[in-house]
Protein backbone atom coordinates (compact mmCIF):
# COMPACT_ATOMS: atom_id res chain seq x y z
CA UNK A 1 0.00 0.00 0.00
CA UNK A 2 3.07 2.24 0.23
CA UNK A 3 6.56 2.24 -1.27
CA UNK A 4 9.60 4.45 -0.81
CA UNK A 5 12.46 2.09 -1.65
CA UNK A 6 13.32 4.43 -4.53
CA UNK A 7 13.07 7.60 -2.39
CA UNK A 8 10.00 8.90 -4.21
CA UNK A 9 7.37 8.08 -1.57
CA UNK A 10 5.40 10.69 0.33
CA UNK A 11 6.58 11.51 3.85
CA UNK A 12 4.23 10.05 6.45
CA UNK A 13 3.72 11.98 9.68
CA UNK A 14 2.04 11.56 13.02
CA UNK A 15 -0.72 13.96 13.97
CA UNK A 16 -0.10 13.38 17.67
CA UNK A 17 3.71 13.29 17.88
CA UNK A 18 6.56 15.30 16.30
CA UNK A 19 7.44 12.41 14.03
CA UNK A 20 7.68 11.91 10.28
CA UNK A 21 9.30 9.28 8.12
CA UNK A 22 9.35 7.23 4.96
CA UNK A 23 9.39 3.47 5.45
CA UNK A 24 10.65 1.52 2.46
CA UNK A 25 7.37 -0.39 2.19
CA UNK A 26 4.08 -0.73 4.02
CA UNK A 27 2.08 -3.87 3.37
CA UNK A 28 -1.45 -4.51 4.56
CA UNK A 29 -2.38 -7.76 6.28
CA UNK A 30 -5.72 -9.45 5.48
CA UNK A 31 -7.17 -8.02 8.73
CA UNK A 32 -6.29 -4.49 7.55
CA UNK A 33 -3.32 -3.93 9.84
CA UNK A 34 -0.27 -2.26 8.30
CA UNK A 35 3.24 -3.73 8.49
CA UNK A 36 6.20 -1.43 7.84
CA UNK A 37 9.08 -3.12 6.03
CA UNK A 38 12.49 -1.48 6.30
CA UNK A 39 15.40 -2.54 4.10
CA UNK A 40 18.93 -2.36 5.49
CA UNK A 41 20.62 -4.32 2.74
CA UNK A 42 24.11 -3.12 3.67
CA UNK A 43 23.93 -4.99 7.00
CA UNK A 44 25.27 -8.55 6.95
CA UNK A 45 25.94 -11.24 9.53
CA UNK A 46 23.79 -9.65 12.25
CA UNK A 47 22.68 -12.15 14.88
CA UNK A 48 20.02 -9.72 16.12
CA UNK A 49 18.53 -6.48 14.82
CA UNK A 50 20.41 -3.30 15.71
CA UNK A 51 18.69 -1.27 18.44
CA UNK A 52 18.52 1.90 16.33
CA UNK A 53 16.81 -0.07 13.54
CA UNK A 54 14.25 -1.43 16.04
CA UNK A 55 13.49 2.15 17.11
CA UNK A 56 13.14 3.20 13.47
CA UNK A 57 10.65 0.41 12.71
CA UNK A 58 8.78 1.17 15.94
CA UNK A 59 8.59 4.85 14.96
CA UNK A 60 7.04 3.85 11.63
CA UNK A 61 4.50 1.75 13.53
CA UNK A 62 3.64 4.78 15.68
CA UNK A 63 3.17 6.93 12.56
CA UNK A 64 1.01 4.26 10.88
CA UNK A 65 -1.44 4.35 13.79
CA UNK A 66 -2.76 7.56 12.18
CA UNK A 67 -3.26 6.04 8.76
CA UNK A 68 -5.07 2.77 9.47
CA UNK A 69 -8.08 1.72 11.49
CA UNK A 70 -6.10 -0.98 13.31
CA UNK A 71 -2.58 -0.30 14.63
CA UNK A 72 0.38 -2.38 13.53
CA UNK A 73 1.41 -5.34 15.67
CA UNK A 74 4.88 -5.62 14.17
CA UNK A 75 7.27 -4.45 11.50
CA UNK A 76 9.92 -6.21 9.47
CA UNK A 77 13.62 -5.42 9.20
CA UNK A 78 15.27 -6.97 6.16
CA UNK A 79 19.06 -7.15 6.22
CA UNK A 80 21.19 -8.43 3.34
CA UNK A 81 21.12 -12.01 4.57
CA UNK A 82 18.38 -12.11 7.24
CA UNK A 83 14.97 -10.85 8.15
CA UNK A 84 13.79 -9.93 11.64
CA UNK A 85 10.29 -9.35 12.94
CA UNK A 86 10.11 -6.37 15.29
CA UNK A 87 7.16 -6.73 17.65
CA UNK A 88 5.36 -3.42 18.21
CA UNK A 89 4.73 -3.88 21.90
CA UNK A 90 3.36 -1.34 24.39
CA UNK A 91 6.90 -1.16 25.83
CA UNK A 92 8.43 -0.27 22.44
CA UNK A 93 5.69 2.30 21.83
CA UNK A 94 6.40 3.93 25.23
CA UNK A 95 10.14 3.93 24.55
CA UNK A 96 9.66 5.76 21.25
CA UNK A 97 7.38 8.36 22.85
CA UNK A 98 9.93 8.82 25.66
CA UNK A 99 12.70 9.33 23.09
CA UNK A 100 10.58 11.93 21.28
CA UNK A 101 10.09 13.83 24.55
CA UNK A 102 13.84 13.70 25.22
CA UNK A 103 14.57 14.95 21.70
CA UNK A 104 12.20 17.89 22.14
CA UNK A 105 14.07 18.91 25.30
CA UNK A 106 17.40 19.11 23.47
CA UNK A 107 18.72 22.50 22.48
CA UNK A 108 22.02 24.28 22.09
CA UNK A 109 21.95 25.10 25.80
CA UNK A 110 21.13 21.51 26.74
CA UNK A 111 22.55 19.28 23.96
CA UNK A 112 21.68 15.59 23.80
CA UNK A 113 23.64 13.21 25.96
CA UNK A 114 25.46 10.84 23.63
CA UNK A 115 27.34 7.73 24.64
CA UNK A 116 29.76 8.39 21.81
CA UNK A 117 30.21 11.04 19.17
CA UNK A 118 31.54 9.84 15.86
CA UNK A 119 32.91 12.56 13.64
CA UNK A 120 32.34 10.45 10.53
CA UNK A 121 28.61 10.32 11.22
CA UNK A 122 28.43 14.01 12.15
CA UNK A 123 30.30 14.97 8.96
CA UNK A 124 27.58 13.52 6.70
CA UNK A 125 24.57 14.31 8.90
CA UNK A 126 22.04 16.69 7.35
CA UNK A 127 21.53 18.36 10.75
CA UNK A 128 25.23 19.02 11.35
CA UNK A 129 24.92 22.73 10.54
CA UNK A 130 22.31 23.31 13.24
CA UNK A 131 23.37 20.65 15.75
CA UNK A 132 25.58 21.84 18.60
CA UNK A 133 26.95 18.32 19.07
CA UNK A 134 27.73 17.97 15.36
CA UNK A 135 29.45 21.35 15.18
CA UNK A 136 31.48 20.59 18.30
CA UNK A 137 32.42 17.09 17.10
CA UNK A 138 33.51 18.29 13.66
CA UNK A 139 35.43 21.22 15.15
CA UNK A 140 37.36 19.03 17.57
CA UNK A 141 38.17 16.35 14.98
CA UNK A 142 39.47 18.83 12.40
CA UNK A 143 41.74 20.43 14.99
CA UNK A 144 43.74 17.20 15.31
Amino acid sequence: VYEDADGQGETLSSSQYPLAGKPDYVVKLPDGRPVPLELKLNVEDASAPYSNHIIQVGAYCLILEDYFELPPTHGILRYADREFTVEYTPALRKKIIRLLVEMERCSEIQPPVLQRQRATKCRVCTFQAICPVGRKTIGSSSAK
